[in-house]
């Protein structure tokens, strides 16, 4: 398969047919194009099972001031936590790979130009991303129109997830770029995006107030729960400023993940580190 897409790319070094042979590595597989689809439909299913759990406890909602537009919302953001981590994995499995089995150092020898490379394969898995997560939760909202109420506000949040989701992807990329080893960049990935959010909020309850404060302020800047406080842009529990800090956070997420992966990559000797 790497001297195919290396003769693809051999034809021509444009940006747009590094973008397609890329696209094709990556996505037009059949496994990817299965686990995609199968990703979907679990995030789907996720949204279903909750809201027909929240269903039978509407009375105490509407007691406590919740409304049925805001349980829908919660069911679109559980399904936005199921798809960027279920995505964030495969991108790290998927780019990992690429440099245990050569396929990696096989396109660099016809695709010399290191940053046109790796600005297409960023720009593949943002887009495998935008449009999976697009799919899915428009499904989703029209799922549940009659809940949800204002189509304008539930595409908003569906465009913010898109942007939550495609900034995870992206750390996870950078994650299997500097590692390059499909278990460390795996356990990285879930570190970032699982373990230090949990990690830092058991913490922050043991420490002193202001130094609690600062681990919970730390805590809201990572990846994961950045994309959680973006995608429930629509819900009841999101402030202006939690929102406007979780951008600022999600564009310097991405600036990271951009610039660790180019310099990862320019590193990238062109063997098994």
């Amino acid at each position: 398969m790497s001297s195919s897409i290396a003769g693809t790319a051999a034809t021509s070094q444009s940006w747009g047919s590094v973008f397609v042979a890329e696209f094709r590595r990556i996505v037009l597989r059949t496994r990817t194009l299965v686990a995609l689809a199968i990703f979907a439909a679990v995030s789907v299913l996720v949204t279903v099972g909750l809201t027909s759990v929240t269903d039978w406890t509407q009375e105490q909602a509407a007691a406590e001031g919740v409304s049925i537009p805001s349980l829908a919302f919660m069911g679109l953001g559980l399904s936005v936590s199921a798809l960027s981590f279920t995505l964030g994995l495969l991108c790290v499995s998927s780019s990992a790979r690429d440099y245990a089995d050569g396929a990696a150092a096989a396109t660099l020898t016809v695709v010399p130009k290191r940053g046109k490379l790796l600005f297409a394969r960023t720009v593949v898995w943002a887009v495998v991303a935008a449009v999976v997560t697009f799919v899915t939760l428009l499904a989703v909202v029209l799922m549940y129109m009659s809940r949800i109420g204002n189509f304008g506000d539930a595409l908003m949040q569906v465009a913010c997830s898109m942007l939550g989701v495609c900034m995870l992807v992206m750390v996870a990329f950078a994650c299997a770029t500097l590692l390059k080893r499909g278990s460390l960049a795996v356990l990285a990935f879930l570190g970032v995006d699982l373990l230090l959010p949990m990690a830092f909020s058991l913490v922050s309850n043991f420490l002193p107030t202001n130094v609690g404060e600062v681990i919970r302020t730390i805590t809201k800047a990572l990846p994961g729960e950045v994309c959680s406080t973006v995608s429930s842009i629509g819900g009841s529990t999101t402030t202006p400023d939690a929102l406007t800090f979780a951008m600022v956070a999600l564009v310097a997420w991405i600036v990271v993940s951009v610039v660790v992966s180019y310099f990862s990559f320019n590193r990238y000797a062109g063997a098994s580190d």
